[in-house]
């Protein structure tokens, strides 16, 4: 039997912090204070062992991967019609 873990994305890092890019999101911050990169995050998703999500804007938000072509991989929440729950509305650390 798999369980699956649901952890909350409560802040976001980004090496250029002036970024508006998804794609710069380096690691997450989550709600239990642990930090964790991003490609970890992609892993445990691929995996289907975690789901991730934000409660940015009062509402939850799932968090999925994004793989464009010829480019790395990265995260975001899925679209839902409103940018007040994405990832780079949330804090910075």
């Amino acid at each position: 039997m798999v369980i699956i873990m649901n952890d909350e994305i409560i802040k976001v890092h980004l090496d250029n912090p002036d970024s508006d890019k998804e794609s710069d999101i380096t690691s997450v911050q989550l709600l239990n204070g642990g930090v964790v990169s991003i490609e970890l995050i992609i892993s445990y998703i691929d995996s289907g062992t975690k789901f991730f999500y934000t409660t940015a804007s009062k509402a939850i938000a799932d968090v999925e991967v994004v793989r464009p072509e010829g480019k790395m991989p990265y995260i975001r929440t899925m679209h839902d019609g409103t940018l007040d729950d994405n990832l780079l509305s949330l804090p910075r650390f």
